[in-house]
């Protein structure tokens, strides 16, 4: 939970009880559970998005190898622990912005870095009947991003990576029926070629 202050709640059930930490990173995932993930971040106290100075070695001068070396180290897979600690890397690495859809935009991005493709996940399933498992495949359903000051959802599917906004000043939460809005699945791209010829 996070509020328009800037303040945020992680509320876990832990063996049937109800924990609540305090969240000053301000970034989750699913599992194991938040307190372990803090102690985690202890691990890559080392990284930095300032790039490292060549190493000399004797008479040996070591060059990085590109840009980006100060984040080396920086996990890649799709484990949670490892989703929250890039994650927490990019948020604090990212440079302050000026405006709310600006920030939207670049918390797009971070979310963007820790998105699961189709495949990168398999889970086999154990078959009821005794043969082989089946497969499962996880994937990063939709990502959203809320403007808690002025109260605006952004979202994208898996489908439609096209950005979308509801503006929740315009919705009467005191109404009777429940509201549908439609989430798109497929890509819609834009077709930008010109026109060629006359």
């Amino acid at each position: 939970m996070a509020d328009a202050q800037g303040g945020a709640l992680v509320v876990e059930y832990v063996g049937g009880k109800l924990h609540l930490h305090d969240n000053p990173i301000g970034v989750l995932t699913n599992s194991p559970t938040f307190d372990w993930h803090q102690t985690n971040l202890r691990n890559y106290i080392n990284l930095t998005s300032i790039n490292v100075d060549a190493l000399k070695l004797g008479s040996v001068e070591i060059l990085p190898l590109g840009q980006g070396t100060g984040l080396l180290g920086l996990p890649g897979d799709y484990t949670p622990p490892s989703r929250f600690v890039k994650a927490t890397a990019l948020a604090y690495a990212a440079l302050p912005v000026a405006t709310a859809p600006e920030a939207a935009n670049l918390a797009f991005h971070i979310l963007n870095a820790v998105d699961i493709p189709v495949g990168a996940i398999v889970g086999k399933v154990p078959s009821p009947t005794g043969g082989a498992p089946t497969l499962s495949y996880d994937r990063s359903e939709w990502a959203t991003v809320y403007d808690l000051k002025h109260r605006i959802t952004y979202f994208r599917t898996y489908g439609d990576l096209n950005i979308r906004k509801l503006d929740l000043t315009r919705f009467d939460f005191g109404g009777k029926a429940i509201v549908h809005v439609p989430m798109p699945t497929t890509m819609q791209a834009q077709d930008v070629t010109p026109a060629v010829g006359n």
